[in-house]
C-alpha cells in the first residue's frame, strides 16, 4: 500500500522486518521481491510522485571540477521511481572480463563471477521489459546480416555485439500496482531519510531517522535495513551514520566514499566505411519481440588482457554536426535551430560558426524537404506516440562517414572519492563534496583501444578510422568527463573490509543487518550500462533476505505506534 509520510505522527516509531530507502530501480525491485514473502516491509521514497524543486534541493553538493562532472543534484531523481523517470533504458550486462582481478587494473575484482548473476539477469530482463536477454545480433536478430559493418570479422573487436533498450520503464509505475495491493508492504511517500542509528555497539542500525515538510519526524525500527537511494546518496548517509556523535554506526573500511566511477564518453576519430552507405547496420532494430536494439564495436577480452585495455565500445555516431559536408538535412536542421536546444546539449554545435558554414546548412535544408519532413513525423509517432519509444536519434549517412562514439570502464581510483561538507540541507544531513577523477590510465586506456579498432577496420578493408594526434586525443577523451548518470562504486563490494564496504551479499562489514542495493556497491564500472546489473543484483539480495529473515528473530509489532492514518492508502 501507499501511505502519505505527512500523516505519519511526530515522534512516532514503526517497526518492521525490512526497510528499504530509495524507491528507484534497485529499492522497487526489493520490495517487489519481498512482497509475499511474509515479511512486513516499509519503502522510503523520498518524494511523491512527481518531481519537485524541494526534494531535488536535499541532493545539492559541491563539485570540485564542474567542468568534469555535473552538479549533484542533476541526472538524479528523488522522488518515486527514482531516476528510472528520466533515464534512457539502455541495458546489457556486465562482462565475463568485468568480474575478473586484472593484474593491470588496480582494485579490479569481484567476490564472485559472472556466472553467478547469470539467473539474475535473466530476471531483471522482466523488470526492464527488454524482451529475451540475447546480447548478440546473431540470435536477438535472426534472418538479419549479423555485424555492423559487413565484411568485418576480427579476432580484436567483435560488431555482433548488441545492446537493448527499455521501454524506458519507470519502475514506479510499472510495480505501482502490486505494490498497492501488497498490504504487507508499506511505500511510504515524500519520507525522506535523515540518518541511521547504530546499535551501542555499532554493529547493527537500530533505527532509520525520517523527516517530511509537514513538518514532522519519526523513526523506522527495522530488522534489516537496506540502502537503496543511489550510489551518491547511499554514501552520504553511510559516511554520515559513522561519523554521527550518538549511536554511530561501525563502518570501519577506509574505502567508504572511495573508488567513485563513472563511465567515460564522448565522440573521437571520424570513420569513412567502404562498403555502400546502405550497408551499414548503424541504427536502431527491432527484434521480434519488440524491443530496440543497436549494433556496436567491442574489444574482446583477449585482446583487453593482452594490451592491458580497461572494457571499453564503440558506436557509429552522426558525422560532425558543424560541417554541412555531411548532407543531412536532419543534422542541418538541428544546427539551425540550435538556439533552441538546451545549451548541454547544443555547446558543440556553437562551435565554429560561420557565414559558409550557415549557407552550407541552408543547403541541405533546401534541398532536401520531404526527407527532412519524414524524419520529423517519424519522430514524433516513434518516439512520442508509442509505449516502446526510439531511444535516440541515429541518422543514415549518405556519405557512409560517421564520428565515434565511445562508452568506456573507469579504474576503481580510491583518490576519486565523495566526502561531507560543512554545509547541511533543509534537514540538517551534511551535502556531499564530489572529487571525480579520471586517471591516466582510464585515458590512455581509451586511446589505444582506438588504436585497435582502427587497425581492425583497416585489416578487413571495411573502413578508415581517422584519429588525431595522441595528446588531442587524450584532451578529448576527457572533454565531456563523467557520464551524468552513473553513480559508482563509493560502497564497494569485496571479500574483506581492507578492500571494500559490503561483502558479497551486499551486506555491511561490521553491520549484520545493513546491506547496500546500489550503484554504490559495484566494484568495476564496465563498459556497460548499470541499471540492468543494479536490478540483477536487487533481485539476488531479495533471495538472500527471504532466507536470512526466516531465521531471524520475529518482530515486536509492539515497537509500531503510529497514528491510524498511518496506514491508510492513499
Amino acid at each position: 500500500m501507499f501511505v502519505a509520510a505527512a500523516e505519519i505522527d511526530d515522534g512516532a516509531s514503526l517497526a518492521c522486518d525490512v526497510c528499504i530507502i530509495g524507491a528507484g530501480a534497485a529499492g522497487l525491485t526489493v520490495a517487489h521481491e519481498l512482497a509475499g514473502a511474509g515479511l512486513d516491509v516499509i519503502v522510503l521514497a523520498g518524494g511523491g510522485r512527481r518531481r519537485r524543486a524541494r526534494d531535488q534541493a536535499l541532493y545539492r553538493g559541491s563539485v570540485i571540477d564542474p567542468a568534469q562532472h555535473s552538479w549533484a543534484d542533476r541526472f538524479r531523481e528523488r522522488r518515486y521511481g527514482g531516476t528510472t523517470t528520466i533515464w534512457g533504458g539502455r541495458c546489457l550486462p556486465f562482462d565475463a572480463i568485468d568480474f575478473e582481478p586484472r593484474a593491470y587494473v588496480p582494485n579490479s575484482g569481484w567476490p564472485f563471477g559472472r556466472d553467478v548473476l547469470e539467473p539474475y539477469y535473466a530476471r531483471a530482463a522482466v523488470y526492464c521489459e527488454i524482451g529475451a536477454p540475447l546480447f548478440d545480433a546473431t540470435t536477438a536478430l535472426p534472418d538479419r546480416p549479423a555485424g555492423l559493418l559487413p565484411g568485418f570479422d576480427s579476432p580484436a573487436v567483435t560488431c555482433t555485439s548488441i545492446e537493448r533498450f527499455s521501454r524506458p520503464t519507470d519502475f514506479g509505475r510499472l510495480l505501482a500496482r502490486r505494490l498497492r495491493a501488497a498490504a504487507a508492504v508499506r511505500v511510504l511517500l515524500d519520507a525522506h531519510c535523515i540518518g541511521l542509528a547504530g546499535a551501542p555497539n555499532g554493529a547493527a542500525i537500530d533505527a532509520v531517522r525520517c523527516a517530511t515538510f509537514r513538518p514532522s519526524r519519526f523513526t523506522v525500527r527495522p530488522r534489516f535495513t537496506v540502502l537503496a537511494a543511489g550510489g551518491l546518496e547511499t554514501a552520504r548517509l553511510l559516511l554520515a551514520a559513522r561519523a554521527a556523535r550518538e549511536a554511530p554506526l561501525d563502518l570501519a573500511s577506509s574505502w567508504l566514499g572511495r573508488g567513485y566511477m563513472g563511465h567515460l564518453n564522448g565522440t573521437v576519430g571520424e570513420i569513412q566505411v567502404t562498403h555502400p552507405p546502405h550497408a551499414v547496420n548503424y541504427g536502431y532494430e527491432r527484434s521480434p519481440d519488440g524491443v530496440y536494439c543497436r549494433r556496436r564495436f567491442w574489444i574482446t577480452p583477449a585482446v583487453q588482457r593482452e594490451q592491458g585495455l580497461l572494457n571499453v565500445m564503440f558506436r557509429l555516431h552522426h558525422p560532425p554536426i558543424n560541417d554541412p559536408a555531411h548532407r543531412q538535412p536532419v543534422l542541418s536542421a538541428m544546427y539551425l535551430v540550435k538556439d533552441l536546444v538546451l545549451y548541454e546539449y547544443s555547446r558543440k554545435m556553437r562551435e565554429g560558426r560561420s557565414l559558409a558554414n550557415l549557407l552550407g546548412h541552408l543547403r541541405n535544408v533546401a534541398a532536401h524537404p520531404l526527407a527532412l519532413a519524414r524524419f520529423g513525423a517519424d519522430w514524433i509517432d516513434r518516439r512520442w506516440l508509442r509505449a516502446r519509444q526510439l531511444p535516440s536519434v541515429a541518422l543514415f549517412s549518405p556519405t557512409g562517414h560517421y564520428s565515434v562514439e565511445f562508452h568506456a570502464e573507469q579504474s576503481p581510483d580510491p583518490g576519486s572519492r565523495v566526502t561531507l561538507g560543512d554545509a547541511t540541507d533543509r534537514f540538517g544531513m551534511p551535502e556531499l563534496v564530489i572529487d571525480w577523477r579520471a586517471s591516466a590510465l582510464d585515458v590512455d586506456s581509451v586511446r589505444r583501444a582506438y588504436g585497435v579498432l582502427q587497425r581492425a577496420l583497416a585489416a578487413t578493408g571495411a573502413g578508415v578510422l581517422t584519429l588525431e594526434a595522441p595528446d588531442a586525443m587524450a584532451a578529448a577523451i576527457r572533454r565531456d568527463g563523467a557520464v551524468g548518470g552513473h553513480h559508482l562504486g563509493t560502497a564497494r563490494m569485496a571479500e574483506r573490509s581492507e578492500r571494500g564496504v559490503v561483502d558479497a551479499q551486499g551486506r555491511l562489514f561490521g553491520v549484520h543487518n545493513g546491506f547496500v542495493a546500489s550503484g554504490a556497491a559495484l566494484p568495476t564500472s564496465s563498459q556497460a550500462n548499470p541499471t540492468f546489473t543494479i536490478v540483477a543484483l536487487a533481485i539476488r539480495l531479495a533471495d538472500h533476505l527471504k532466507r536470512v529473515a526466516r531465521a531471524a528473530p520475529p518482530i515486536e509489532l509492539g515497537a509500531r505506534r503510529s497514528a491510524r492514518p498511518a496506514l491508510e492508502p492513499v
